[in-house]
Formats: structure tokens, sequence, C-alpha cells
């Protein structure tokens, strides 16, 4: 008799006949344990509880850090519900192996169950309560940022609207994917303008521009404009102006530089800028201390390292071979690897660089996240390039690397073969670019790639990177107290709109029983089943935008 017959007539249902080979064999080797182990098991299956814990018991002296004798073990004292015993042998095994999940989500389930005093706070550590990177159940995410330039009001509608309304199956009349766009404050020449001069005129299209700014499909200021009658700007026409956006309830969060920084109005965090002057308050053109006060809080500067060509951005690895790391980018719809020693300058600083959001400081002395583009190696992303910026192999990509990446795009604009830029035309997206929009749209309804709206994006990162908050059990209870969130690490604790945290989502071993606090106030979660990786968790309710003109 040998160890193998033994196990191949337990496997077999030939209990009886098993329990003699493995008695046998154990006369040869009394102190074995994984024979001892499988009497245990076999005592279990015919619910000879006390001989099983013997024979269990008897294992783990000759081998205390037995994972498989510990399970059966457990196993046993599970099956008799005696509690009282099972706590202090986990507690046991955790201390010979503290990072077995499976034992410390039973451990805390078994304290819950206890039903403690009320008074009883037990703190929880990281690696059972945690907070997710995306909201459930996606693994990466997306945002279009779309630049108004070459954009009529016709134009923009019928794009935005395409793009941010669900259709038929086809997505002919619809891809249901949420986008936002910016807007001018005041260009005298742009019929997307909010305002057509300072003292704050309306637009043609102001109420429908007002009415996406409220929906969140506009979010980014796209420079406050140049000039009037002539003359530059004042900071008392800024100030007007922030002051009518203020009392029509009206706020963008993000402001973007107008093209190259030839525009005085830019801002810039560089020694070294062109034209921009606004962020330096010894200039006449200064407003930065306006723009953030007026709601601003993300900056995105196209010159000074604003956009980038690396497939995921602040992602969690990149992938390895011995020792070389491969770094994905696209050029023009190539797509590549560099690779690079595991050890080298270059790759700690793209490593460095490759955030999407990156804290700077500008002239004025302010700290603001900038945020960082990907175009996919064109200076001026046009609508046509939209295949070789979300082709399903980039997209593969960005869900292997757990990333963040926003596209930068002119989806007013279209770009020949030559590399003449003429205005977007109906169908306003050719084969290639419905193609790939239709694949993003699948990758969404498949939960592999969140798809949002820029500020929902940047937003989320810097709430899993710069939320402050602390789990506990409470009683039979998961409590997750968010107490507020720091702007940067110098910044004093702010405490975040419900609104703002949408989709944040905190990964824990009882979603039925966990719930979540904004300081005094219970938010509304829903509690997850397991996601990729096997981990269940509870989401802050996403509430995903809905798209608010009719045609």
């Amino acid at each position: 008799m040998n160890l193998k017959k033994c196990e191949e007539l337990f496997g077999s249902g030939r209990l009886d006949e098993a329990e003699e080979c493995l008695k046998a064999v154990l006369k040869h080797e009394p102190d074995n344990p994984e024979i001892l182990n499988n009497l245990g098991v076999l005592s279990f299956y015919t619910k000879h509880y006390n001989e099983a814990e013997k024979y269990l018991k008897k294992a783990l002296q000759h081998d205390a850090a037995y994972d498989e004798a510990i399970d059966n073990l457990l196993d046993v004292l599970t099956a008799q519900k005696r509690v009282s015993d099972l706590i202090p042998f986990l507690e046991n095994a955790l201390d010979l192996k503290p990072n077995n999940l499976a034992w410390k989500q039973k451990l805390i389930e078994l304290q819950t169950a206890q039903k403690p005093e009320p008074e009883l706070v037990v703190p929880l550590s990281h690696d059972l309560v945690d907070i997710r990177r995306f909201p459930f159940p996606y693994r990466a995410g997306l945002a279009i940022a779309n630049n108004p330039d070459m954009m009529d009001a016709e134009t923009f509608f019928s794009i935005m609207g395409i793009l941010n309304k669900f259709g038929s199956a086809s997505h002919e009349d619809g891809f249901g994917l949420p986008t936002s766009s910016a807007v001018s404050l005041l260009k005298t020449d742009d019929e997307l303008s909010l305002f057509i001069d300072e003292s704050g005129a309306p637009g043609t299209h102001f109420n429908k521009l007002s009415t996406l700014i409220k929906s969140g499909h506009i979010d980014t200021c796209y420079g406050l404009g140049d000039k009037k009658e002539g003359k530059n700007l004042t900071q008392s026409d800024i100030e007007k102006t922030y002051k009518t956006m203020n009392n029509n309830g009206l706020h963008l969060s993000i402001f973007a530089n107008r093209s190259d920084m030839k525009s005085e109005m830019c801002v810039s965090d560089s020694a070294h800028p062109t034209n921009a002057h606004g962020d330096d308050p010894k200039h006449g053109a200064y407003h930065l201390d306006q723009t953030t006060k007026a709601g601003a809080c993300f900056i995105w500067q196209k010159v000074n390292n604003g956009t980038i060509n690396i497939i995921g951005q602040s992602r969690n690895k990149f992938p390895s071979m011995h020792k070389d790391v491969f770094v994905p980018v696209v050029r023009h719809g190539d797509k590549k690897y560099k690779v690079l020693p595991i050890d080298s300058e270059e790759l700690r600083t793209i490593a460095s660089q490759n955030n999407l959001i990156n804290l700077k400081t500008f002239r004025n002395g302010q700290k603001l996240w900038t945020i960082k583009r990907f175009t996919g190696g064109n200076d001026f992303p046009c609508a046509n390039h939209l295949s070789e910026q979300l082709d399903a192999s980039v997209l593969r990509e960005l869900v292997f690397s757990e990333g963040y990446m926003l596209i930068d795009q002119h989806l007013g604009a279209h770009m020949e073969k030559d590399g003449t830029i003429r205005p977007n035309k109906k169908p306003y997206f050719d084969q290639k670019a419905h193609t790939a929009l239709t694949g993003l749209a699948m990758m969404r309804d498949d939960g592999a790639i969140w798809v949002t709206t820029t500020l929902r994006l940047v937003q989320h990162l810097h709430n899993v990177s710069n939320l402050d908050w602390k789990a506990t059990s409470q009683g039979d209870r998961v409590v997750i107290k968010i107490n507020g969130i720091r702007y940067h690490a110098d910044a004093p604790l702010s405490i975040p709109s419900s609104d703002q945290l949408r989709g944040v989502t905190f990964y824990t071993p009882l979603p039925e029983k966990t719930k979540v606090y904004l300081g005094n106030t219970e938010l509304s979660v829903a509690a997850n089943g397991p996601d990729s990786k096997g981990r269940r968790s509870v989401m802050i309710d996403l509430n995903e935008l809905e798209w608010p003109l009719d045609d």
C-alpha cells in the first residue's frame, strides 16, 4: 500500500478501503502530516468530527504551517459551530501566515457575528477594506476631451449628441458614451462663446451651453478670450464675467489653455512661457486667482508636458520580461513598445511623468493639478484620428495597465492626407472612427472600461489618491467614514459634496453589511458581487450623465 493508492480509493468513493489503506500506511510513517491530514478529511466526510479533529491537530503538531490541514480543521470546527474555538485558532494561524486574505476575511466575519457591544470599534486594515481604482466593475477609465476649434453650433451640438445619446444597436444615431467638451467664455468671433463681450451679454447659444454646463457635458473653460475692440481684456472684465456666470449658477472646474499659449490669458507653470501671463500677478492679464475662485481646480496646458503618447496614465505597471520593461506608445496609428532597461534613468523619468494629474506650482504661488492628454502621436488630433487613439490594441493595453486615459480631440476638425485641416462635415465619423467608437462602447458594456467625462475621470483619480477615510468593524457592520479630501499634501482637509464622490468604490468583506458615511451623513451605496479579482465591494451611486438636449 502507498499514499497514492489510498488517494485513488478515496477519489473513487471507496471510503472504507481508503481508511484501511491510510491507517496501514500510517503505521510505517506515523508522523507524516499528509497522511494524518487525509485521515482527518476522510473522518470529516463520514461526519466523525472528533476523530477528524484528532488527526488534523496531530498533522499540525508536525507541520504547524500546513495550509491544507488548517483549512480542513477550520471546516471541522465550522461544521460544529464552535465559534469560541474558531476565533483563537484563526488568530494563531494568522500569526504564522499573516498575509492569508481568506483567513482574515473568515476572522472578521466571525468577529462581526459575535455581535459585540455597540461601543466596541475595531479598526480594519487596508488589505480587508480598501478603495478601488475605478467604479465597479471597470478595470480602466477613459474620457474624450473635446476642444471646440473649427466647430460651428450645428456641428458641436450634433457631434456631442451622437456621442452622448444612446441610439440603435448599430450606433448610427448614438453611442451612449458620456463625453464632455470645452467652451470659450469671451470670443466675439465664436458663435459657441458663452458671452459675446465682457458686459455679460449672452452669446447666441447661451441657454443651450448653460444647460450642458449644468449637466456636466461642458466642464472646461477653453480660454477666456483675447481682446475687446483691439485691446487686451482686463482683470475687471474677467471679474465681471465670472460674476455673471456665478449669478447664473455656472461653474467650470477645468481651465484649458488655448492652442500653444499665444494668448496672454493662458497660464504656465514654466519659468519661460511664451505669451502666457494669466498666472503672473504683475501682469494686466492676470486672472488665475479669480479663475480658481470661480471653481477651476484642474489646468490643462498643451506645452510643458501636457500631452503624451504612452498608453495608460497613472497605470499600475508596464509589461516586463527579465531586466527589460516595455513602454507602449502610439505614433500616428502605429503602436510600438519602447524597450528600456528596468534600472534606466529614462524609465524612471517616464514613470514619474506618466501621471494623468500632476501637482504644479504656478507663478502666483498656487498649487494646482495639471492634466495630461493622450494624443496618439498627433500634434492636432482630429475626428479621423479617433480610430488610431481608440484602436482595439490600444484599449486592450489600457485595460491591462489598469490605467486612465484622457483622449485629446478636436472633433470639429478633419485632417487630410497632406496634413491640411478643415472643418469636420457630416457624417462626422468615418467608418474607422465609427468602428472604434463602437468597440469602445462594447468594452464599456462588458465592464472593462469606464467611459465618462473629463472632469469625472480626473476627479475620480484625485479622490482615489487623496481621500481621507477609515474603516472599522462595529457590531455586525463594516463602517467606512470619509473625513474629507486634501487637495494636495499641504492643503487643509475639505469636505467634498456627495456629488463629487460618485462612483467611489470600496472593497469590503461584507458588502451587504457595509455602510459609508460622509462625516455623519450616510451615503447611498450599492453592494457588488466579486469583480475580476474576486473581491466584493460597495459603490457610492454613480448616476451616469444623461444628455439633456432634445434633437
